[in-house]
């Protein structure tokens, strides 16, 4: 999907390593063309992390991240709504089936480039969950624009973790005789007290987890943006290294057609020196003859 200014999805093309230079090049290309909105919009996009370029990348599949948006979307529904266990159960499998989906899109993609990209599988699905929870987000996370997490905190405020958070099994319903699934989440309380004191438990783990999520990225964007730092110095002592190799080349090359050109001067003037002899010995060859023709005529008129 095309920007209303560039297409973003050009910097996924390409290695993550390479995202910088192509993102400088495209900028370079729409000032020479003198598109400033152009050069602009490509500037003013961020270099992602590892794993949110890999989130990025597989978003090329619109459909798959519309899909774990709405599975997102209809599970939040059913949660406020407060359906039956079996409906819960059903729309909890389906969302968690269409964002693995788009986490192994997003793994594949990454691993084209990185060997690391496994181990990141879960700050991937992270990003993704977090993402699938705000469908104002699809169109950009789509196009590619998309750069800056939400908080992970916003958005369905009443939809739980259901991803992590696993129900405790030391007190099951008298009417729940089966293992109650992971995603599901645990019965409400009876009382108002434990309530309270759930949802201030609930509230406390999601930020902490927004903060670790907070923390994890600015430590891969500190890390992806030393690794670029360390990259651009070996470029640029590598093409250093080059243009020195090259001027030596040059000089060398210098060297040896200056000797061509001293021996073809020598060539030169001995060819000269050659041509004057030539016309030296031809000039007395002429007057020689010269000479025996008037001696023959005189001959020829005494007789």
């Amino acid at each position: 999907m095309t920007n209303e200014t560039g297409d973003a999805r050009l910097l996924l093309a390409c290695a993550p390593d390479d995202y910088v230079a192509e993102r400088a090049r495209l900028a370079k290309e729409a000032r020479a063309d003198k598109n400033r909105p152009l050069a602009n919009f490509y500037q003013s996009l961020k270099r992602p992390t590892l794993a949110l370029w890999a989130v990025l990348a597989a978003a090329e599949n619109a459909d798959a991240v519309r899909g774990v948006v709405d599975a997102t979307g209809q599970l939040a529904e059913i949660q406020a709504a407060g359906q039956d266990r079996g409906a819960l159960t059903a729309a909890t499998k389906q969302r968690r089936a269409a964002l693995q989906s788009l986490v192994d899109e997003a793994i594949a993609a990454l691993a084209r480039w990185e060997t690391s990209a496994a181990a990141r599988r879960q700050e991937v699905h992270g990003i993704v969950d977090q993402l699938s929870r705000h469908p104002e987000l699809a169109d950009s996370w789509i196009d590619g624009s998309l750069r800056d997490l939400p908080p992970e905190a916003s958005g369905f405020g009443a939809f739980a973790d259901m991803e992590f958070t696993v129900p405790s099994r030391s007190a099951p319903s008298p009417d729940d005789t089966s293992e109650r699934h992971e995603d599901e989440p645990p019965a409400k309380a009876s009382k108002g007290r434990t309530v309270d004191a759930a949802n201030v438990t609930d509230d406390n783990s999601r930020a902490a987890k927004a903060e670790a999520t907070r923390a994890a990225v600015a430590k891969a964007e500190a890390e992806a943006a030393r690794q670029a730092e360390a990259k651009a110095a070996r470029e640029a002592e590598a093409e250093r290294v080059a243009r020195a190799r090259e001027v030596e080349r040059l000089r060398k090359e210098v060297e040896v057609t200056e000797k061509s050109l001293h021996a073809a001067e020598q060539r030169l003037e001995t060819a000269l020196q050659a041509i004057k002899e030539a016309e030296r010995e031809l000039t007395l060859a002429r007057d020689a003859h010269d000479l025996a023709q008037r001696a023959v005529d005189e001959a020829v008129g005494r007789t």
